[in-house]
């Protein structure tokens, strides 16, 4: 996993002094440089300043925000990578409609009401470090430039990282397998192909890896999972890249899915893409009958 250079900048939007004041109290000490944001706008027009922030942290309750439109706002920044942390937050207990709005606008957390200093740097820099561990597969050719998902190559990469963490933690890892359930003439693969793979990319969870293994044909490793949880996956994912293609008309777009999940932690012998072989070949099955 990367890691983080020696001052990170993090961005910390709210209208409220003390909020702001307080999270710099925090964050400086422990060597991230703070930059301040106090409009929705003004947050926005910082993720394309040059260099751009490493990290948000915006206030859900900020009257001149909208913690919410910003984050989807965000999220939907070219100029802001998918692995860029985004944390909300609020003085007010959270409840979990407010805590599934969040994730459901590409939050990657929301913290309430006063909070462990010590774990929420933590928390921020385990986040940073996996974004820089990002920026550097893609920097290193493992990503398609142009969509920010996994090349083949990258995969492989990342199933050996997950294999190991799985052996590590005595824990299972699952894959899921999506391709068109439509003929494609050959013109309008390269475009469909790459239509796909920002759908997938905003609506794949943030812990998972996701590649394009062909023109037209994607892979989701999914860390902790079992076969039941990669089914949902497989399901929640395909259901939800399909509202994506289909939202502005045109023909219908509809996905095949396949799954596969470890019985129980691997093996020092295990192929870590053995899953992904597996998911592949069963989706293929599936696409030929």
């Amino acid at each position: 996993m990367g890691s983080p250079p020696t001052q990170a900048r993090v961005l910390v939007a709210s209208g409220e002094e003390v909020m702001s004041r307080s999270l710099e109290s925090i964050l400086t000490p422990a060597g991230f440089t703070v930059v301040q944001a106090f409009t929705g706008q003004a947050t926005l027009d910082a993720a394309r300043q040059v260099p751009s922030p490493d990290a948000f942290i915006i206030d859900l309750q900020a009257a001149d925000l909208d913690g919410l439109g910003v984050c989807r706002g965000l999220r939907a920044d070219r100029y802001v990578t998918p692995a860029t942390p985004i944390i909300l937050i609020t003085a007010s207990p959270a409840t979990r409609h407010t805590r599934l709005d969040a994730l459901r606008a590409g939050a990657n957390d929301l913290r309430s009401g006063p909070f462990d200093p010590e774990e929420f740097l933590l928390d921020l820099q385990a986040r940073l470090a996996a974004k820089y561990d990002a920026d550097q597969a893609r920097l290193e050719g493992l990503t398609d430039a142009k969509t920010g998902v996994y090349n083949l190559r990258g995969l492989e990469r990342k199933a050996r990282e997950v294999a190991a963490g799985a052996a590590r933690h005595h824990a299972v890892y699952g894959c899921a397998a999506f391709v068109p359930d439509i003929g494609v003439p050959d013109a309008a693969v390269a475009d469909l192909g790459d239509r796909l793979a920002r759908a997938f990319h905003s609506q794949a969870r943030t812990s998972d890896a996701l590649g394009r293994v062909g023109p037209l044909e994607f892979i989701v490793l999914a860390p902790e999972t079992d076969a039941a949880g990669a089914s949902r996956l497989a399901e929640r994912l395909a259901r939800a890249v399909e509202s994506v293609m289909n939202e502005n008309g045109g023909p219908r777009i509809g996905l095949r899915t396949a799954f596969y999940a470890l019985a129980g932690p691997p093996t020092a012998s295990l192929d870590p893409l053995m899953p992904v072989a597996r998911a592949r070949a069963a989706l293929g099955t599936i696409r030929a009958t």
